[in-house]
């Protein structure tokens, strides 16, 4: 059992790990950073193919981003409760699903759906990156907890 007063990062456990985890996460954001790229590069072919109107072909860039933005601290929240490890499988998970939706889509309305869905791998990643690891440089605050009178620790970057 590790003592709540040291930083998760100073833990010997997890410090040794510290390359391996940064390079699971690189790697994951790796794989929604070509997903987007790719799909700006495929726009042309989506529009001939698709037969896909302007109004389709912005729904299909900007679903990610409304998917994103609305599931984002719901994303940290869930993070939180079942683990990092857990969500960031979770949302690799449906990255493959939306990714096949997507690529397989033979309409507009089956591209925007896949689109939507791969966003909720970046949107975990994205949660656990910027809302629940402490990577260094933030500060650690201690708090008790009335209730169950034990110390509570809360990461502010």
């Amino acid at each position: 059992m590790t003592d709540k007063s040291i930083p998760l990062y100073e833990i010997p456990e997890i410090h040794e790990r510290r390359w391996w985890i940064l390079g699971v996460m690189a790697a994951s954001l790796t794989v929604v950073v070509m997903s987007v790229s790719g799909l700006n590069v495929a726009l042309p072919t989506l529009q001939e193919s698709l037969d896909a109107s302007n109004s389709a072909l912005q729904w299909i860039i900007d679903s990610y981003a409304l998917v994103f933005a609305g599931l984002l601290l719901t994303a940290g929240a869930l993070g939180d409760r079942f683990g990092r490890r857990n969500a960031l499988l979770f949302g690799l998970a449906v990255f493959a699903v939306g990714a096949t939706v997507g690529g397989l889509g033979s309409t507009p309305a089956q591209v925007i759906a896949g689109r939507a869905t791969i966003c909720l791998l970046y949107t975990s990643d994205a949660a656990d990156d910027l809302l629940c690891v402490d990577l260094g440089g933030g500060r650690i605050l201690k708090k008790k907890n009335k209730k169950k009178q034990q110390n509570t620790t809360t990461h502010i970057l």
